[in-house]
């Protein structure tokens, strides 16, 4: 499978979520959301960050694990055409380390000793180093 293929996949799940407004785990994470007020979704969302980040307390009833210290996080961001990105720390997600990928362009690589044109994409990475110090 090439990195176009891989894009391509993504593309057409992306559109099959936004077609149905989503999938059924996000439909669960977000469907209590849309009944609070908008005031009480900041207190809603450090809660659940509270519970499932710093105690290792699941909350099912949104679809949401326990998210225990060092958890990674990738996010592609190819169906954007983006080439750079980086994905940034969101406190809630409780990450420590965030892979952001991107869109395939054509680059010039040296393979077996030639100059050649090939596809490539770039993968940043940010590592909290809270974690590891």
């Amino acid at each position: 499978m090439t990195i176009e293929d891989v894009r391509e996949a993504t593309r057409g799940r992306v559109k099959g979520i936004k077609a149905t407004e989503g999938d059924s785990e996000h439909r669960k994470r977000v469907g209590p959301m849309k009944l609070l007020p908008s005031a009480l979704i900041a207190v809603v969302v450090n809660l659940v960050y509270y519970l499932t980040g710093y105690l290792g307390i699941g909350v099912p009833a949104l679809g949401l694990k326990r998210n225990g210290l060092g958890a990674a996080m990738v996010t592609n961001v190819s169906g954007f055409d983006y080439l750079d990105a980086s994905a940034p720390f969101t406190p809630f997600a409780n990450n420590s380390l965030i892979l952001t990928v991107n869109a395939p362009s054509l680059r010039a690589v040296v393979k077996d000793g030639q100059v050649k044109v090939a596809s490539v994409s770039v993968v940043n990475a940010r590592l909290d180093h809270r974690y590891i110090d």
